[in-house]
């Protein structure tokens, strides 16, 4: 199966090292991945380090740093988020089309939205991945609406608190798959390279 892969990120940060971690697994489970990835390039780095020689990176997507915001910034992200929307709603279609891809897994409310209406113009079935809650009051308002209209095929969620957040909104079948941990970077026997 080749899924089309949306992490979109300036930071790298929990989902984008699971992402980073889990797309050089896939092909052992029988899972072709398609990353598109953007526009930071730590993820790129880390993608470039496991091996994972086929990606499409998207330097024009929203640069969302999770930090406090005032009016003035809150205003230029939206406008930064419009401004990218179009280019990647055209670039994750391109890439599903070309590349042959059968589902959509997207990280993130962007990549929801995005990948949400890729998979309705091409007939794709579509899973989002939530690992946080909102940030603002008007996220789940929003969230609620687009998900009634373009619902995912299934959530997957990385815990049973961000499930109980969310998961009253998405009318989809939901998963809880907790983030993996590489033990052995914590294992006092090995000595740090």
């Amino acid at each position: 199966m080749r899924v089309l892969y949306f992490q979109p990120s300036a930071s790298f940060g929990g989902a984008e090292r699971q992402a980073a971690q889990a797309i050089p697994l896939l092909p052992r489970h029988g899972i072709e991945p398609v990353p598109i990835v953007g526009p930071g390039r730590e993820i790129v780095d880390f993608l470039d380090d496991a091996g994972v020689d086929e990606f499409v990176f998207l330097p024009d997507l929203p640069r969302d740093r999770k930090a406090p915001r005032g009016a003035l910034r809150r205003a230029a992200l939206l406008g930064g988020y419009v401004r990218s929307f179009f280019h990647a709603v055209d670039e994750l279609a391109n890439t599903a089309r070309v590349r042959r891809c059968e589902l959509i897994f997207a990280s993130r409310p962007f990549a929801w939205v995005t990948a949400g209406l890729v998979g309705a113009r091409l007939g794709l079935p579509v899973v989002w991945r939530a690992g946080t809650t909102f940030e603002h009051w008007t996220q789940p308002a929003a969230l609620g609406l687009f998900a009634r209209s373009r619902p995912p095929r299934a959530m997957v969620y990385t815990s049973a608190a961000v499930e109980r957040s969310i998961g009253p909104l998405v009318p989809a079948p939901s998963f809880v798959v907790h983030n993996g941990v590489d033990v052995g970077r914590f294992d006092g026997r090995v000595v740090p390279s």
